[in-house]
């Protein structure tokens, strides 16, 4: 892999944050390798972790009376290590293979490719049976529950129209009301259209009657 080109992901963000404290570089650069099945070099991992503004705690040397980390264990006593003890090709245990699910914030998330790649499940099926998500489109949960990722639950709609959705209050619990409310929305933003039309005429006329 190409370190320039590598691209972390959340998950690795968050993996960074939550190993972070008490480990060297070296240390945590191996583990990151292990758990993500990645070959990233150590001065990108080193250069992200510095991004993030993580920093070990370590001082890079001994202090009087310190008392190293991992004095007599074979192995780092971190509880993600023992991923550092598998032979090169053997996946760690928390390996998820392709089509594994996942919930993140509230949302289901599907592993689409290696090492950890992930989208969005609501996204995936929209897109499996209607083609790619146009741009400035989102794909919105008809009864505004996350967890329903079925195809009859599912409303494109445009961000405009989610923006007016959600300044005027507009989105329910039911997918007939909700389609109703994006009639609603259509009519505010066509009569917000034409006001601003009319404006924008009057500031013409008004410059030539001047």
């Amino acid at each position: 892999m190409n370190n320039q080109k590598f691209i972390f992901t959340e998950e690795m963000d968050l993996f960074l944050r939550k190993n972070n404290e008490g480990i060297s570089n070296k240390i945590l650069h191996q583990m990151f390798r292990e758990h993500f099945n990645c070959n990233i070099g150590l001065s990108t991992f080193k250069n992200r972790r510095k991004s993030l503004g993580l920093h070990s705690g370590l001082t890079g040397r001994y202090e009087k009376g310190h008392t190293s980390w991992n004095k007599g264990k074979s192995m780092p006593s971190h509880p993600n290590s023992v991923k550092t003890q598998f032979k090169k090709g053997q996946r760690p245990t928390s390996f998820k293979e392709i089509g594994s699910e996942r919930i993140v914030e509230g949302y289901y998330e599907v592993k689409v490719a290696n090492p950890s790649t992930w989208k969005a499940k609501h996204r995936l099926i929209w897109e499996e049976h209607h083609g790619p998500i146009p741009d400035g489109h989102v794909v919105m949960f008809a009864d505004q529950n996350p967890m329903n990722c079925t195809i009859d639950n599912l409303m494109l709609v445009s961000r405009g129209q989610m923006a007016i959705l959600n300044q005027n209050n507009l989105l329910q619990d039911s997918k007939e009301l909700n389609e109703t409310a994006l009639l609603v929305a259509d009519v505010i933003s066509a009569t917000y259209q034409r006001k601003k039309s009319l404006k924008k005429k009057r500031g013409k006329k008004n410059v030539k009657t001047n």
